[in-house]
């Protein structure tokens, strides 16, 4: 079994709405303070501000770039992630009232979202147009929706360019799908609690919830750690393929703190 210790940490005395990996490298939005990117020992890179409250973001598979989608705005955002500069863009007329899902597959500068009013939509960068699309020209998205939304299973994480984690409740387990190898990975875990988060990675899949961390290598448990009391867990990340580094975001049950944790294999 696996063990850890900290090894870098960065407190912020203020919520975390998002938080991802780009590379070795972070990206956050702190709810009162914009757009944060720090380096793989959590020192800040770069600090942005930012006009709204984002809704999601879709990052750019070569980590270059996020497109940001704002809670109840006429704007989009286009944040370059190498130096932080963050660009206003115009929401189309047509997608004023649009919910868009996390699900979508970036092609060039042009980006291909999925909106449950209007199904496959696309937005170019370039020319800030957007129009209504389909499965036929972006097919590969077609199958990550698909599968996001089948009946069968509870849709819980999509990682880009094309992963989705679903729950299976028939078979008490999670499954991993590459949509574009059309493979599944299964890992039994009977522990099911809504809002659980997870993390994929080559051989590694971790869950989160309010309380605990599970880690699995080749569907074996590896590492838990369980009653965590002093902080909600809000998310892990796998910071490499051998499970030897491992974040953690934290959040108080009663205070607006947020600890961003990276945790090495002893």
């Amino acid at each position: 079994m696996y063990m850890y210790k900290p090894a870098a940490e960065l407190l912020l005395h203020e919520s975390v709405s998002l938080f991802d990996r780009v590379g070795e490298e972070f990206i956050l939005f702190r709810d009162q303070g914009g757009f944060t990117k720090c380096d793989a020992d959590l020192k800040i890179i770069w600090e942005t501000a930012c006009a709204y409250v984002p809704f999601t973001w879709y990052l750019e598979p070569d980590g270059h770039r996020a497109f940001i989608v704002f809670e109840e705005t006429v704007a989009f955002g286009l944040l370059d992630l190498t130096n932080g500069q963050l660009t206003y863009m115009n929401r189309p007329d047509i997608w004023a009232d649009a919910w868009f899902s996390n699900l979508y597959h970036w092609n060039g500068e042009e980006l291909f979202l999925y909106a449950s009013e209007t199904d496959v939509v696309r937005f170019n960068l370039a020319t800030q147009a957007g129009t209504f699309s389909d499965y036929a020209e972006a097919p590969l998205l077609g199958r990550i929706v698909e599968r996001g939304y089948n009946e069968r299973l509870t849709f819980e994480r999509f990682i880009a360019p094309a992963t989705i984690i679903s729950y299976d409740p028939d078979h008490t387990r999670y499954v991993i799908w590459d949509a574009i190898k059309q493979e599944e990975q299964v890992i039994p875990f009977s522990d099911y609690e809504e809002y659980a988060l997870v993390d994929s990675r080559e051989q590694l899949f971790s869950v989160t919830d309010a309380t605990r961390f599970y880690l699995y290598e080749n569907k074996q448990l590896k590492f838990k750690f369980e009653g965590c009391q002093s902080s909600v867990l809000l998310k892990s990340l796998l910071l490499d393929e051998q499970a030897r580094r491992l974040a953690i975001v934290s959040t108080s049950p009663n205070f607006g703190n947020t600890w961003v944790q990276i945790f090495h294999k002893t």
